[in-house]
């Protein structure tokens, strides 16, 4: 039983390495993905910590033809982005194995607004 603790608290650290170490390179690289600014929302990392997830939000993104959805310049961007972070990992990481990096849009802000709009709108009629 106190294996899955320590496990927990080590991915949890972990995790929480990455997050840091991902904003960092945001920030010196004053990374940009079409027009919008992004920030490091959450990270996640497999048990192996071999493979990790970095999720940001888009600030300002921009619109086209109305759809929200991602522009394939801005998906060769993140993937780009993806290779360049693993390296600053690999640089800047005391672990055994820098993990790979893969980063995605959360969403969770825009549902978050969204839902809040919907539920003022049901308040108002």
């Amino acid at each position: 039983m106190k294996e899955t603790k320590e496990r927990s608290r080590r991915l949890d650290r972990f995790e929480r390495e990455l997050r840091e170490l991902s904003a960092q390179f945001f920030i010196q690289n004053q990374t940009q993905i079409g027009d919008s600014l992004m920030t490091v929302t959450r990270t996640s990392v497999s048990p192996d910590l071999r493979h990790a997830k970095v999720f940001v939000s888009l600030l300002n993104p921009s619109i086209e033809n109305g759809s929200k959805s991602l522009t394939k310049e801005m998906k060769e961007e993140l993937s780009n982005l993806s290779k360049q972070l693993g390296l600053f990992f690999g640089r800047n990481l005391r672990s055994k194995y820098t993990p790979s990096v893969s980063i995605l849009v959360d969403e969770s802000l825009e549902k978050a607004l969204d839902i809040q709009k919907k539920i003022e709108s049901i308040s108002r009629s």
